[in-house]
């Protein structure tokens, strides 16, 4: 037996966001070793949703019930124009199973308090304030240089550190950058002052509101603009610009809710930006998962379960396989063409979203077959 042959005894995961902490899940479940080095594994100030793929392979480790508690439930989304008249039902194609519901919207803050509990009480260990700095490959083990000056020795190294990925840089090179993508997007999490009960997505002229009741009374809000260049929103831009698009929406709860968003101290603005990592994700015994791999933009809603289906997906391979080589194959034979359909479809109905609307391609129909797609098995 090779060194490329052994079974894989212990994993390195750089990043502890939904991708890196799923990841270290399933190791554990599998006996495998785990530690997470993260700079900041605390994520706060938004949203987001956890699909039906990603809610049955988080089932099967006890995880989903969890985050339904911790967020709301829903098998569809409203859909409307600025005036709150409805353009679409947007109906998860897909339904969870076993119970549970199509969707759990609910903070990232919320979302990896479980996880991290999860992964940590089945065994996983966890760095934080600290990253990658250098990384040196052997025929039978790979080699991390910390950020602290500490080695690590281990039999693979998975990079789940995000859009920004250190890893990948390492690893891949520094030229791969993500691309600007032509939007860009304010979230917040707001008091519920409002008697907000059902979520709801809006759509304007040129931009689009959506709003989300959470627990603890709180509202999940976002709204997204087109832009002609990637420009950053200080404080002073963003309730500028947040208060002249949110004009435009008329209906009642949009109206409400508008002063709690622009006069938020807190809010996280970022513009989309994409990157898909083209042939393998994986050189040696280093691999790239979730945003590191594919940063999508979030008009399918399906980052998150991507990096889930990513790390399930890992793992599974990891630790059926006879050797790092056979379970890198493995992974990129089960993943590569699913999420690239959705990385593709994300970014053309992003696109689409800044065309003339009486020219574009049909936004329902194009969403609706990558829901079909999600559907599927992974």
């Amino acid at each position: 037996m090779t060194s490329q042959e052994k079974k894989i005894r212990n994993v390195l995961i750089i990043g502890g966001g939904v991708g890196g902490l799923t990841l270290a899940i399933g190791l554990r479940a599998a006996g495998i070793g785990v530690e997470i080095v993260d700079l900041n594994p605390y994520p706060s100030g938004s949203g987001l949703g956890i699909g039906p793929s990603g809610l049955k392979l988080l089932d099967r480790f006890g995880v989903a019930r969890k985050l339904v508690e911790r967020g709301t439930s829903s098998d569809s989304i409203f859909y409307g124009d600025a005036a709150g008249n409805p353009l679409a039902n947007l109906s998860y194609v897909a339904k969870s199973g076993n119970g549970l519901p199509s969707n759990v919207t609910l903070t990232r803050e919320a979302l990896s308090d479980v996880l991290m509990k999860h992964a940590l009480s089945a065994g996983a260990t966890m760095l934080e304030g600290h990253t990658v700095d250098a990384i040196e490959q052997f025929p039978d083990r790979i080699e991390a240089t910390l950020s602290d000056g500490s080695t690590r020795s281990v039999d693979v190294l998975v990079g789940a550190d995000g859009t920004y990925s250190r890893v990948r840089g390492l690893v891949f090179g520094e030229h791969l950058k993500p691309a600007f993508a032509g939007q860009g997007i304010w979230r917040w999490l707001v008091p519920n002052t409002i008697g907000l009960k059902v979520g709801k997505t809006l759509k304007g002229e040129t931009t689009k509101l959506g709003i989300f009741p959470l627990p603890e009374n709180i509202i999940y809000a976002y709204v997204m603009l087109n832009l002609e260049q990637n420009e950053w929103m200080d404080d002073a831009r963003t309730r500028t610009r947040v208060s002249e698009i949110l004009k435009e929406y008329t209906d009642a709860e949009a109206i409400a809710a508008a002063p709690l968003l622009i006069d938020a101290e807190s809010y996280v603005y970022r513009p989309l930006e994409t990157l898909f990592l083209e042939g393998d994700w994986y050189r040696g015994r280093a691999v790239l998962i979730g945003d590191a791999a594919h940063a999508m933009t979030p008009h399918l809603a399906s980052g998150g379960v991507m990096a889930v289906e990513d790390a399930i997906v890992l793992a599974e391979e990891l630790a059926a396989a006879q050797g790092v080589e056979q379970a890198m194959k493995n992974f990129m034979k089960r993943r590569y063409e699913r999420a690239k359909y959705i990385f593709d479809t994300s970014v053309r109905l992003c696109m689409i979203e800044q065309q003339d609307p009486t020219r574009a391609p049909n936004y329902q129909d194009i969403r609706g077959a990558a829901l079909k797609l999600l559907a599927e098995p992974v």
